[in-house]
């Protein structure tokens, strides 16, 4: 891959830092207190947000998956990244003392998420820095916490209510977006720009369902102003805490 000489000499001087600051916690003379940190801490599903240093930006729901023996298998985020070890190349490490790396490289996007575990080992607090063609495109804080596991996101806990927010596709200006959703995630109303959204085929057309909802993942949808004007949208992700609802384009806080 053209920019995995880039990456390697990147992960090359991550690895250099983390031994250095590893080596140095306790300082005079004194060895670090004893840790069992280990990469396998990272095997699970993990779900949080991005916290982007661009202003005026909402948080951004994203998660990740690792195997077994902590190795990262698949992710997303709410803006256009949906990873898997079918089209991207993956690392991860964890220190001793709960330093944490994870690394993914599609095509010409790298993501860096570089963090510390909290003692309990469920959560992971940290930077994360995004990468195209080796051009720094995006950076901030991330945090992350332990799946709640099959089932446990459902319309009724993370879907129901008011939402509001914009829906914004390359090149055009930004238009408001306001949907109400009732306990099966059915939408009752709902505005696209200055128009009303056209509820008016099957309930199920209009329907936000989760096809991965131990991670918050909705499947694709696609909702119409009685304009004709299309909200397309090959998923979006949901905060465990039913706070922000986003997909590629879209950005939704609950109201």
């Amino acid at each position: 891959m053209r920019y995995l000489s880039f990456f390697f000499a990147l992960l090359s001087a991550c690895l250099s830092s983390c031994e250095n600051s590893t080596s140095n916690l306790g300082g005079h003379g004194t060895n670090p207190p004893p840790s069992d940190y280990r990469t396998e801490d990272l095997a699970g599903e993990w779900v949080g947000t991005f916290e982007s240093s661009h202003p005026n930006r909402e948080p951004i729901p994203f998660y990740f998956r690792c195997m077994s023996d902590g190795f990262p298998e698949s992710g997303a985020d709410a803006l256009y990244r949906d990873w898997s070890l079918a089209d991207s190349v993956t690392y991860s490490w964890v220190r001793p003392m709960g330093a944490m790396n994870l690394t993914v490289i599609r095509s010409e996007e790298m993501m860096f998420l570089n963090g510390n575990f909290e003692p309990s080992k469920m959560a992971i607090q940290g930077d994360f820095v995004m990468l195209s063609a080796g051009i720094e495109v995006d950076n901030g804080t991330f945090d992350v916490a332990i799946g709640p596991g099959s089932g446990g996101f459902n319309s009724s806990d993370q879907l129901v209510g008011s939402w509001g927010g914009e829906w914004k596709v390359d090149g055009s200006d930004p238009e408001p977006v306001s949907i109400e959703m009732d306990q099966e995630g059915v939408l009752t109303s709902g505005t696209l720009g200055a128009d009303s959204l056209d509820l008016s085929g099957p309930w199920w057309d209009h329907q936000l369902t989760f096809s991965e909802d131990s991670v918050g993942r909705i499947a694709p949808i696609q909702l119409f102003s009685i304009s004709g004007a299309q909200l397309s949208l090959d998923y979006l992700i949901v905060t465990e805490d039913g706070s922000h609802l986003s997909g590629p384009g879209l950005t939704l806080k609950k109201q």
